[in-house]
């Protein structure tokens, strides 16, 4: 069920009944969701169980690979602490790309949604360096700017 839903709720029932076996069906869980087409709903199942198993170096990847917005905002700030560096360089390779493959209005609001996070969730240095760097990187762009005055320099 899990895998034509991809509820969460169904991955909890089975590492409860799985047990001992359930390493080895996670990762089995993972290579059958990679087999299925592309959706929202199967990336997001993908992010959740690769992070609920703490193997952030994969989900590292696959956000990078799918250069993901949505993932970087609900696991960014999740990051495991020892690992703050890691979060910081999703940070400031994917916005910074985002923005290179974006235009308007709407992305702006994004990046301003995804700082504001980053100040709530006290990961204040990152968000400085982010601002800086669309402050410099991004100066041309009107809509930005405006959203980026949110935050005083």
């Amino acid at each position: 069920r899990f895998l034509q839903s991809k509820k969460p709720h169904y991955l909890e029932h089975i590492r409860k009944f799985a047990r001992k076996e359930w390493p080895q069906l996670a990762e089995e869980l993972l290579e059958k969701l990679e087999a299925q087409p592309y959706s929202l709903h199967k990336r997001d199942a993908i992010a959740r169980l690769m992070y609920d198993e703490g193997r952030f170096d994969s989900l590292f990847q696959y956000i990078v690979r799918l250069q993901s917005l949505d993932l970087l905002q609900q696991y960014g700030k999740q990051w495991p602490p020892e690992r703050a560096e890691e979060a910081e360089r999703l940070f400031m390779e994917i916005l910074p790309g985002y923005l290179n493959n974006h235009l308007g209005r709407k992305p702006s609001q994004r990046v301003r949604e995804v700082l504001e996070n980053l100040f709530e969730a006290g990961m204040n240095e990152v968000a400085d360096k982010l601002l800086a760097r669309f402050r410099t990187d991004f100066s041309a762009r009107q809509s930005l700017m405006e959203e980026l005055e949110t935050f005083h320099s």
